[in-house]
């Protein structure tokens, strides 16, 4: 049971992410996407730090780090309206 738990700590976050590749036009939907995987990832890095994985722990928290930066990441309006996974230029 334990196992599960673990399993859709991990998973719900990870899907979440790859929604979102797929183009979030929304505020609301960003908002949502940081509450999720802010929720999802914290658990998974203290679990890392228990099972001394180092390198898990420390890509947790640049995850983190990413979506609930201390120094916020300024970006221009149109950064977000080109989707990095496109191979054609457009």
């Amino acid at each position: 049971m334990r196992r599960l738990g673990l399993y859709l700590i991990s998973l719900i976050p990870a899907g979440m992410l790859l929604v979102a590749l797929t183009g979030l036009r929304r505020y609301g939907s960003f908002v949502l996407l940081r509450l999720v995987v802010g929720i999802g990832v914290a658990p998974l890095a203290l679990i890392a730090h228990k099972q001394h994985a180092t390198g898990w722990m420390c890509a947790m928290i640049g995850v983190l780090v990413v979506f609930y930066p201390v120094v916020p990441i300024q970006l221009r309006r149109d950064c977000g309206q080109r989707n990095p996974l496109d191979s054609h230029q457009g």
